[in-house]
């Protein structure tokens, strides 16, 4: 604060001698004048002169003078003392951060591990293993049609035939299904006739139909109209379009 009031003053005083020296030499350019301008003034020493001109120029300009000088460094010294305050923006205080806050552990992961998670896939899954028979068709229906699973004829072959062994009837048709068309298995009439008649002889009206197909066609053995329309005749029963359909032709 010191270092700053001495640097001011110092600037300001080669100022107050500037206009002390402006002062003066204003001063004698109207004694000049004055003198000058009056001729008829008796006629005096130029020091008497000046001296008798001086008194009422001194006491007029040059008091006016020296107020306006008095002023001047009052209001320095004002400025001095006393500097404009600096507004300065406000520093947002932080909001103070509780310990608990900083020492609060992270919340644990939730998230189940798919492996782990159970799901009625993964139940169907556990169940085919462990041997239940619709279990086993229906993921094998699964790879046969791929929902949510890669289609896999392969495997749904294997699925339906552990399900067709249990006696699952559709399994039996849709595996004799797959032996006859060779889908997933290579081609097997012979297979194919012996689970549609497993499942025919349960009232499954498809395998009714597709075994009369074969004893009329003579797939997978002998050939035989009669056998084929007894069961083109039971499915039609059970309002199998494509029986009625065949009985009408075989008349």
């Amino acid at each position: 604060m010191k270092d700053d009031l001495a640097d001011k003053i110092s600037t300001l005083l080669p100022i107050l001698l500037s206009l002390l020296q402006l002062g003066n030499s204003l001063i004698m350019q109207e004694k000049r004048w004055y003198i000058y301008n009056n001729p008829t003034e008796p006629q005096l020493k130029t020091k008497e002169k000046i001296m008798k001109l001086t008194y009422p120029i001194i006491n007029g300009r040059t008091c006016l003078r020296c107020a306006s000088l008095l002023i001047t460094v009052s209001l320095a010294a004002c400025v001095v003392y006393h500097p404009a305050p600096t507004t300065q923006p406000a520093q947002r205080s932080k909001p103070a951060q509780s310990t608990a806050a900083n020492t609060t552990s992270a919340p644990a992961n939730t998230t189940r591990n798919p492996t782990t998670t159970t799901s009625p896939q993964s139940t169907l899954v556990q169940r085919a293993h462990g041997g239940h028979a619709d279990s086993q068709y229906r993921l094998g229906m699964m790879y046969y049609q791929g929902r949510g699973v890669n289609l896999n004829y392969t495997t749904a072959s294997q699925w339906l035939a552990r399900a067709a062994a249990q006696g699952h009837t559709l399994a039996e048709y849709r595996l004799g299904y797959m032996y006859a068309t060779g889908t997933g298995v290579g081609r097997n009439d012979i297979t194919a006739r012996r689970l549609f008649e497993r499942a025919a002889n349960k009232g499954h009206a498809s395998s009714q139909y597709n075994l009369a197909l074969m004893y009329q066609r003579g797939l997978g053995g002998n050939r035989d109209i009669a056998t084929a329309r007894n069961w083109y005749r039971r499915a039609a029963a059970q309002g199998h379009a494509g029986a009625r359909n065949a009985l009408a032709k075989m008349k």
